[in-house]
């Protein structure tokens, strides 16, 4: 399951060429999984019979879970015709889990 949504706010001043641009988004991300490893280890004898076989049998988990916040801003400036200023500012912060088990 994954939900994100973002937010923009612009602002166009009077001043031709003068914005200003406030973003805001989040987003929350789960997943769940499993799996199983089936290993047998066989021992041998000198003589190259077998001696003995050791199953292995493993059943794993996995829970991830997951959530991200993200603040961008732009300020942009018109110079003169051709040229424009434009300031950029961004802030992300973001953390994941990752639980793991075997059955």
């Amino acid at each position: 399951m994954s939900m994100n949504n973002e937010l923009l706010y612009r602002r166009r001043f009077k001043k031709q060429g003068r914005t200003f641009t406030l973003g805001i988004s989040n987003g929350m991300d789960r997943s769940d999984g499993s799996g199983t490893n089936i290993s047998p280890i066989v021992f041998y004898n000198s003589d190259g019979t077998v001696a003995t076989v050791i199953d292995q049998n493993f059943e794993n988990s996995q829970r991830t879970r997951g959530h991200s916040n993200v603040i961008t801003s732009s300020f942009t400036e018109l110079f003169n015709k051709n040229k424009v200023l434009e300031m950029n500012f961004a802030y992300t912060n973001r953390h994941t889990n990752i639980g793991q088990g075997c059955i």
